[in-house]
This record gives C-alpha cells, structure tokens and sequence, in this order.
C-alpha cells in the first residue's frame, strides 16, 4: 500500500495522539481533495526577461514580482487583464510575435533610465 507524504505523516501521528488526524482532515485544503504540494506545483517562477503576459507591467493579473531576484511567481492558469489591448489574457501567453502588444519590463523606471545612460 502506498501513502502520499501527507498521510505517511497523518498516520505516523494518530498513533502518538489520537487527535491529530481530526486536526489534519479538518482543514479546508484536505476537504476539497487537494493539498499544499498540489497548489504549489502549479506555479510558476519566470525571470523577468520572459516576454509572457505575466511579466510585462502593463498586465494586471495575480502575480508575485520579486524585484530583488528579478522573478516573477505566477500560476499556470492565472488570467488578468491587459491595460494596453483591453482584453484579458493568460499569463503566460507569449507576446513576442503579437504586433499589436507593447510590452514591457517590471523593472522601474529609475532603473531603466540609469541602464540606457
């Protein structure tokens, strides 16, 4: 028999204290039938150089910007609205062959004014 993490631990742990397992099923990510490491696997981590929807500044969707590390964390279904097209689109749509798409970097303005000096 084969037991994910989760109930290797869930198991493990009843037999210690008997109220463990209520404690673990109870949480609202077990009873919609999926766990922390099914959430965290449909993100995505992209540098901010990556011509997709989801780095351009111009995108307003769910995202996650890291300016330090210059990473974007998104997830793989994420959709927001594009304030230049006016239309919504996925975020990780690629823009490099969309005539109609300015895209452009997260990074701020100070910065990009100080790399083109």
């Amino acid at each position: 028999m084969v037991f994910s993490g989760v109930a290797k631990v869930t198991i493990i742990a009843s037999k210690i204290t008997g109220n463990f397992r209520k404690r673990v099923n109870s949480y609202p990510q077990r009873q919609q039938g999926f766990s922390i490491e099914d959430m965290m696997a449909e993100k995505l981590i992209l540098p901010t150089e990556v011509k997709v929807c989801a780095t351009c500044s111009y995108w307003d969707g769910e995202r996650q910007v890291d300016s330090d590390m210059k990473l974007v964390v998104v997830a793989q279904s994420c959709r927001g609205h594009c304030l230049v097209q006016d239309v919504e689109k996925p975020g990780l749509h690629d823009v490099r062959k969309e005539h109609s798409c300015i895209w452009e970097d997260l990074e701020p303005d100070q910065e990009a004014d100080e790399k083109a000096a």
